[in-house]
């Protein structure tokens, strides 16, 4: 599967239309990548960039400690396939590869904005699959 490094271009909230969308733009091109997400996955996303903490974890919070603590690491995510319906909308699929202290590296399936949102915690790269790109047209 060849992959296009991309990093997080945009956040677009408009709360009166409850639309809430990412983008992801091609580091070495021009291409971008628009998901629409859900408002928990925008609002910790957003947060993070913000560098605001809550006073209790919340779910990626959650999960970034419980990686800490098992000494694992998110080394990269990946958008990895759209299944496009016919009213030219589509479900985007995700991967979030994780790294033990001994470098084994294992490969969970997510929502890519679950990984996004991790991604901006660990520092870790996006990527897109090309085939993303190519049924989307772009």
């Amino acid at each position: 599967m060849t992959r296009v490094k991309c990093e997080l271009s945009r956040i677009l909230i408009i709360d009166d239309q409850q639309l809430y969308m990412v983008e992801l733009r091609e580091l070495d091109g021009e291409r971008r990548l628009e998901m629409q997400i859900g408002f928990l996955e925008i609002m910790t996303i957003q947060r993070n960039i913000d560098g605001i903490t809550l006073p209790r974890p919340l779910t990626h919070d959650l999960m970034v400690n419980m990686l800490k603590k098992l000494s694992l690491k998110i080394v990269e995510v990946c958008v990895t396939d759209i299944c496009v319906s016919g009213n030219n909308e589509g479900t985007f699929y995700g991967e979030i590869v994780v790294e033990d202290v001994h470098g084994n590296r294992f490969t969970l399936d997510s929502r890519p904005s679950d990984a996004i949102a991790l991604s901006t915690r660990f520092m870790s790269p996006i990527y897109v699959s090309e085939r993303v790109f190519t049924k989307l047209g772009l």
